[in-house]
């Protein structure tokens, strides 16, 4: 009687059993599930009776919408390629209770994943406020700085207005000492020609005397 499946699906079908079976003894699948599968008896789909499910990631759904059988050489390869690696086989919520030393199921990693995920966010929330603090205090001290720089040319402005109208004062005083050395100059030949008139005007009033001098009898 001739086999109803194509020649391709008769190998992906054999193949794909094989292949299963030998990466369940290199992955540690009994080990891991706390209980021995029989490899002839690994489904894909698996259904409420089974004591395993897969645990897959999401681009590597589509391996799990066939059964072995229905899936070309290709995906069988791919399969084998990937287990323990994108996809394994974990303990089922109704399966017997096995427990293992440690979870190292693919929900285990994506749970540790989550959470070592949403400590990095609470960092970044941290990271970002601390630069927001940081920025706002460069802020706060550039503007600082820029009313400290605004004072000191004010100053600097000033200083130089002031230092100008002290040098105009100087100017301004050296002409009025020059000028008060001309008056006293000219008031010590004033003060010398009035007493030169003085001492003249007393010759004359001598002379005046002696001349009048007393009437003889």
């Amino acid at each position: 009687m001739q086999n109803p499946l194509p020649r391709e699906a008769r190998t992906a079908h054999r193949y794909g059993r094989s292949t299963q079976a030998g990466a369940f003894a290199n992955a540690g699948q009994e080990q891991q599930l706390g209980f021995r599968i029989d490899p002839l008896d690994v489904r894909l789909i698996t259904g409420h009776d089974e004591a395993y499910t897969w645990s897959y990631m999401p681009e590597k759904a589509y391996l799990f919408q066939k059964h072995l059988s229905k899936h070309s050489m290709g995906a069988c390869i791919e399969l084998y390629d990937e287990v323990g690696k994108t996809f394994e086989a974990i303990k089922a919520a109704r399966a017997p209770d096995c427990q293992t030393e440690v979870d190292v199921s693919f929900t285990g990693t994506i749970r540790q994943l989550e959470q070592k995920y949403a400590l990095l966010q609470q960092d970044h929330i941290h990271v970002v406020e601390d630069c927001e603090r940081w920025k706002a205090q460069a802020t706060k001290h550039e503007q600082l700085r820029a009313n400290a720089d605004n004072e000191l040319a004010v100053k600097k402005a000033d200083l130089e207005s002031a230092h100008a109208v002290a040098q105009d004062l100087r100017r301004q005083l050296q002409v009025v000492s020059e000028e008060l050395g001309g008056l006293q100059q000219q008031h010590a030949r004033t003060v010398q020609g009035v007493n030169e008139i003085s001492r003249m005007w007393e010759d004359v009033r001598s002379g005046l005397r002696t001349v009048a001098g007393p009437a003889t009898v």
